[in-house]
């Protein structure tokens, strides 16, 4: 009996030792997992060897992170596209400038506004690229004050601003409207019937669109020809 309970004895030492030992193990396990993930963070810092949230760095990172995220949800919103911060959609719904004014702001924008020639060159691209419509309304306007035109943004349009207007435009041409004028701006992209001087350039014209003065040609001026573009100062805003 002496020696079965000494046995008894040596084997719940045994078994201590054991549990022990996988404690210790399971320790070992857990510090050197933290270790790892701490390493993996003070890599993140940047070649200083800084950990990225104790530099700030890391919510830079997550910043630029949401960005990309809403830049992405906007890529996936048909037909917009990213240019230089901005974003723009281009809408072959015809329609008179304030219709299209009002479904830009509608879906969180306003018609384009045009401010150099690195964005015109964007624009008729897009227009190249994207339409199917004679006529583009883009965001200016004089209907407040006659022959002062505006961006939509506000920004008056002068002879320090960009400009691609067709050449002896705009006249606020009476023909159509002979009281309000031709208080609208549209991007011409048809070549019409001055070939390639008049393509992608700027006139003014009324609310419709409407003009007698190429009623023969295809590129006839009338309501169904024009579509409109939209623009977002963010990508935040895209609707």
């Amino acid at each position: 009996m002496g020696n079965i309970n000494t046995e008894s004895t040596m084997e719940i030492l045994v078994r201590r030792r054991r549990s022990r030992t996988a404690v210790v193990v399971a320790v070992l396990l857990f510090l050197a997992a933290v270790a790892a993930c701490a390493a993996v963070l003070l890599s993140r810092g940047g070649t200083t060897g800084q950990s990225a949230v104790g530099s700030g760095e890391g919510f830079a990172a997550m910043g630029q992170e949401s960005a990309r995220g809403i830049e992405s949800s906007v890529r996936r919103v048909d037909g917009v596209r990213a240019w230089n911060g901005h974003y723009y959609k281009l809408v072959d719904r015809p329609g008179y400038w304030t219709d299209a004014e009002q479904s830009c702001r509608g879906m969180g924008g306003h018609l384009v506004t045009i401010t150099s020639p690195e964005e015109q060159a964007f624009i008729e691209s897009l227009i190249e690229n994207d339409g199917t419509l004679y006529h583009y309304w883009i965001g200016a306007t004089d209907r407040e004050v006659e022959g002062t035109f505006r961006w939509v943004t506000g920004e008056v349009i002068d002879e320090n601003s960009y400009t691609h207007w067709e050449e002896d435009q705009p006249n606020n041409s009476l023909t159509e409207d002979p009281v309000n004028g031709q208080d609208y701006v549209e991007i011409q992209a048809t070549r019409g019937d001055n070939g390639a001087e008049e393509y992608m350039t700027w006139t003014d014209i009324i609310d419709s669109g409407v003009s007698d003065l190429y009623k023969e040609a295809p590129e006839y001026n009338d309501t169904q020809y024009y579509g409109f573009i939209c623009e977002w100062d963010s990508a935040a805003d895209v609707q």
